[in-house]
């Protein structure tokens, strides 16, 4: 349990978890300008302080894992992005609904109203070498590996369309 601390001495705990500038902190908190610094110090030293900025940071280093998560399983999703999962076994290109949530989540949505009023809804696959060289250099695969995806995206420069459903 995070000991309890006053309403200013609070203030001062957020403040700080916004740019670790204790002495700042003080002065956004209501401390005096003047006294600002040692009242920062004062504060800091307080273990009761300490405890609750050190669970603010854990906090939000939580957070900021899980969205280096997600954004992990973004890159993924467009690096393995499989097409064939748009469609049914009759090769009928299913409704976003109807796709596994990583297909559905990868793809690139945009709905266009035509003159007669009828949506046209335009699927297009994420685009996979950004995804992929960004996957290698965040796991450290190599620049001759790197190198071969390049070459083999090159030999393949504009397989990525765009599939239209109405």
């Amino acid at each position: 349990m995070t000991p309890l601390l006053n309403e200013r001495q609070e203030r001062f705990v957020q403040e700080y978890l916004l740019d670790y500038n204790a002495s700042a902190a003080a002065r956004r908190a209501g401390y005096s300008a003047r006294t600002a610094r040692m009242q920062a110090y004062a504060l800091m030293k307080l273990p009761q302080v300490r405890a609750r900025v050190n669970a603010g940071m854990d906090a939000m280093r939580e957070r900021l894992r899980n969205v280096a998560e997600e954004a992990m399983r973004a890159r993924m999703r467009a690096a393995f992005f499989d097409v064939r999962k748009m469609f049914d076994a009759s090769g009928k290109l299913l409704p976003l609904d109807q796709m596994d949530p990583d297909t559905a989540a990868a793809l690139i949505v945009r709905h266009q109203v035509l003159a007669s009023g009828e949506t046209v809804t335009h699927l297009r696959q994420p685009p996979r070498l950004p995804a992929l060289l960004e996957l290698m250099r965040i796991l450290d695969l190599g620049a001759e590996l790197e190198a071969a995806v390049a070459r083999d995206a090159a030999a393949a420069a504009g397989a990525g369309g765009e599939a239209a459903s109405r």
